[in-house]
């Protein structure tokens, strides 16, 4: 069955109609586009992707655990500035491994995610709480969340303010913080390599630079308490793999070269400007 796709006439984060193309549709990627309006960047049309059934899903997350659970552990320090323990929530939580770092640093961790395999590895391996369901409004929050995590997810939502707005109304406490990590679609990588950019997916319906995220973040009522290059730890080898993936011959080079110096299986700290990591809070009424 061919994905569903959704041409959109007006920008889902400002209502205008006036877009300007950036890159063309290819195999990789929707035809994608800026707002002139707001300049957020979005795929045009939007195609919805099935995430329940991946059947690799689990199998390549764990690929990189050590590397995961030391990212999470960087994650869970900067959260530490603002809330030290209490409920967080991860939307689209994958196998766990970050609420299960953070269940040792004190929280009461929980989560919700799209993939049947992943919900199967967080509650039958880990022993969390994971919710087969995305539409938050249908999990009974008895309790709200001090902490309610982002991670690479508002790329993937049609409807970003709508789903962002549920979370202030249905899941997040009076002064929870929210930390938002995105894709940064303006890097030295995106420049350079263009429509086969890392960043580029036919997954990904929305786009943020720097500054078209902290502007949305603004116009829906959230205050910015940090902001970092988002930091991810992985195997000289995957990190290269997954930089150089839609680029064969020079991965092949590059794997090589590493091997051969005994580099490709030792972890490193990738911190290339690639993602924007947000925490944020509600705004302060008068």
């Amino acid at each position: 069955m061919a994905n569903k796709e959704t041409t959109l006439e007006f920008c889902a984060l400002c209502g205008a109609s006036d877009f300007v193309m950036l890159y063309k549709r290819v195999k990789n990627h929707s035809n994608i586009v800026t707002c002139k309006n707001c300049q957020v960047t979005f795929s045009n049309p939007q195609i919805e992707m099935n995430y329940a059934d991946h059947k690799k899903y689990v199998a390549n997350y764990l690929k990189n655990e050590n590397g995961r659970r030391k990212t999470a552990q960087w994650r869970l320090d900067q959260i530490k500035k603002f809330k030290s323990e209490g409920k967080i929530f991860e939307v689209g939580c994958s196998g766990g491994l970050f609420l299960d770092e953070a269940r040792k640093s004190g929280f009461d961790p929980s989560g919700a995610e799209l993939n049947k395999g992943a919900v199967t590895y967080g509650r039958e391996h880990l022993g969390l709480t994971v919710h087969e369901e995305i539409d938050l409004k249908n999990i009974d929050f008895q309790k709200k969340c001090d902490v309610v995590a982002l991670f690479n997810v508002l790329e993937h939502v049609p409807e970003p303010t709508e789903f962002i707005n549920t979370i202030k109304d249905h899941v997040l406490a009076e002064h929870g913080i929210i930390v938002i990590e995105v894709p940064n679609i303006f890097t030295v990588h995106s420049k350079f390599f263009g429509t086969k950019g890392q960043h580029l997916s036919i997954a990904h319906l929305f786009y943020f630079s720097e500054k078209s995220l902290e502007d949305y973040l603004e116009s829906i009522g959230l205050t910015i308490l940090d902001k970092q290059w988002g930091k991810r730890i992985y195997p000289i080898g995957l990190s290269f793999e997954i930089l150089l993936r839609r680029h064969k011959v020079l991965k092949k080079i590059v794997s090589k070269v590493l091997k051969t110096f005994r580099l490709f299986d030792k972890d490193t700290s990738l911190n290339t400007k690639d993602f924007l990591f947000y925490i944020v809070g509600r705004k302060a009424t008068a």
